[in-house]
């Protein structure tokens, strides 16, 4: 019995210093000491309209310090509405590490900063922050430089700083023709507005990547009489055959927004359908492709999830028909 006894002993001993032989590789005692909070201060010169940026940060307290700070997704031109991106890069002072990465780690001060993530690295020495900074208000979008092309009836401007596209109207006398047509070159025809005798300027607005748009800017005066009509039509033909690019030459492109189709002379659809080789897809007031359901006219239209193009005559994959219109038929 006492045999019995000593040997269930010895084997919950061997057991024990089994145990205990295993667990120095996760139950080390950290000899580190943990940052704690940090606190940090935030100060961007990233504006609407301009492009490149830097953001200054520092430590307000806390036993680290800023390796480096990287701008995310850096564009070409910042726009009104842009929320940039940063990562700061932070170092553990000598005995300290992160213990922590969690949100409420961290105060942060300046350019309204908002945490969105961290993570270490290097032994926990290294910590990665990453931050989305404050709105950018829209900057003023200014167009310069408006004059007509009298001989062909075509309306150019300068280029605007930040300016993706721009917006065209034309008047004659008090009244604005056809409708505001949107382009993102510096030029448009509008020889085929010219119908008639009168006094005709146009209107030129810039519209920058946030889709915020500066102020209305009005051209010159143009004169014209009713029999030089015919002979601006007739030039501005002339131009549009000479330098019209070949057929199928439109092409979609795609944006941090999603996808819009610049057609040939380099204008593109904007609140309506456009047939585009052999397929219809829909557009909303900023160009852009819809997906999904769409309603037109108070009717419901399908396009397709991935490539846009409208079902008809079927069944959609959420078990809807389809008519050969593309309507919903149930």
């Amino acid at each position: 019995m006492n045999k019995r006894k000593k040997c269930g002993f010895s084997a919950i001993l061997a057991a024990a210093l089994i145990i205990t032989t295993a667990m120095p590789a996760w139950a080390e005692k950290e000899e580190r000491t943990p940052v704690g909070e940090v606190c940090l201060s935030f100060a961007s010169d990233i504006e609407a309209g301009e492009s490149g940026g830097s953001v200054d940060v520092n430590v307000e307290s806390g036993p680290c310090e800023v390796d480096s700070v990287e701008i995310v997704g850096e564009k070409e031109v910042w726009s009104g509405g842009d929320k940039p991106k940063i990562k700061v890069y932070l170092s553990a002072e000598n005995g300290y590490y992160f213990a922590k990465t969690g949100k409420n780690m961290f105060g942060l001060i300046g350019e309204d900063a908002k945490y969105v993530s961290a993570h270490t690295k290097n032994d926990k020495e290294t910590l990665v922050l990453t931050v989305r900074l404050d709105e950018l208000e829209a900057g003023d979008i200014f167009v310069s430089g408006l004059t007509w092309d009298a001989v062909v009836g075509h309306a150019s401007w300068e280029p605007a700083d930040g300016a993706k596209k721009y917006r065209v109207r034309l008047v004659r006398g008090n009244t604005s023709l056809g409708s505001i047509y949107t382009t993102t070159e510096t030029s448009y025809d509008l020889s085929g507005l010219i119908d008639r005798e009168g006094v005709y300027y146009f209107k030129v607005q810039a519209v920058d990547g946030g889709n915020n748009a500066g102020d209305w800017i009005e051209s010159p005066s143009l004169y014209v009489k009713k029999e030089n009509i015919p002979e601006i039509k007739e030039n501005s033909a002339a131009v549009k055959q000479s330098t019209a690019p070949g057929p199928g030459t439109g092409k979609w492109v795609q944006d941090e927004t999603g996808w819009w189709y610049q057609n040939a002379d380099n204008s593109f659809p904007v609140n309506c359908w456009q047939k585009i080789n052999n397929e219809w897809y829909s557009f909303d007031q900023r160009g852009y492709m819809q997906t999904g359901w769409v309603c037109w006219n108070d009717k419901w239209y399908y396009c397709d999830l991935e490539s846009g193009a409208m079902w008809a005559g079927t069944t959609t994959p959420d078990g809807h028909r389809v008519g050969n219109d593309g309507a919903r038929a149930d």
